[in-house]
């Protein structure tokens, strides 16, 4: 099976009849389907814990009998794991010992996936230096929607918050040199609020079109009301 890295050194074992028996199960079985990519529980029901042990598809996942899936994925790179050499022992992310994600983890990124019956989701990447939490809160057909992004992208960490199918928006941006809070409600009326050096101000812009403008560089605010200066000091 080129479905199976197990079915690879199959010949190594045929000539020895007992060495052969004993690997058996790992080289004779039907096309798509290994013997490392298992179904450890299904109950009567259908709740199921399924593992998969192949080297560079490692995954665990549970489903409860409605559908409702916890998924945890970490594909360790093949060249490292082959043959089982990286057991995972008693290596414990609460402890901090877990494997190198930037060494030891295909493509330095991992996931955690929760995902209940309105499709709901939570969603932990851990990705080498763009780690990132999705929240998401809808309805199982989508048409409502919340959501929060926390982005600790290297350099561009951000907090993004949408509010009922995204009119609504807070952004919490940390980007070094940008620095930035922007709430946006649904008419599109914006306060902005930029904390990047030399560029402090405070920016307020309503439906219409005006705006206060606060300079906290100079120490100007100016106020427009459909494009007539009113106030500029």
């Amino acid at each position: 099976s080129a479905f199976c890295r197990d079915c690879e050194d199959k010949l190594e074992h045929q000539s020895n009849p007992h060495d052969n028996l004993e690997h058996q199960k790992y080289h004779g079985h039907p096309e798509y389907y290994c013997p490392r990519f298992k179904v450890l529980m299904k109950t009567e029901t259908g709740h199921t814990i399924l593992a998969d042990d192949r080297d560079g598809d490692e995954l665990m996942r549970l489903i409860d009998r409605a559908g409702q899936i916890l998924t945890m994925e970490a594909k360790v790179k093949p060249e490292i794991q082959t043959g089982n050499a990286l057991k995972r022992g008693t290596k414990d992310a609460e402890k901090g010992d877990q494997l190198d994600i930037a060494s030891q983890i295909v493509g330095a990124k991992a996931r955690i996936q929760l995902t209940d019956l309105c499709r709901q989701q939570v969603i932990l990447e851990a990705w080498q230096d763009k780690e990132k939490i999705h929240i998401l809160s809808c309805d199982k057909g989508q048409s409502r929607w919340q959501k929060i992004l926390i982005d600790t992208t290297k350099g561009r960490e951000k907090v993004h918050i949408w509010g009922l199918n995204g009119t609504q928006e807070i952004l919490i941006d940390s980007t070094k040199g940008a620095e930035q809070i922007r709430l946006t409600d649904k008419a599109g009326q914006i306060v902005r609020m930029n904390a990047a050096p030399g560029m402090e101000s405070i920016n307020a812009t309503d439906k219409a079109g005006s705006l206060i403008f606060m300079d906290g560089v100079v120490g100007n605010i100016i106020i427009k009301s459909t494009n007539q200066v009113l106030i500029n000091t």
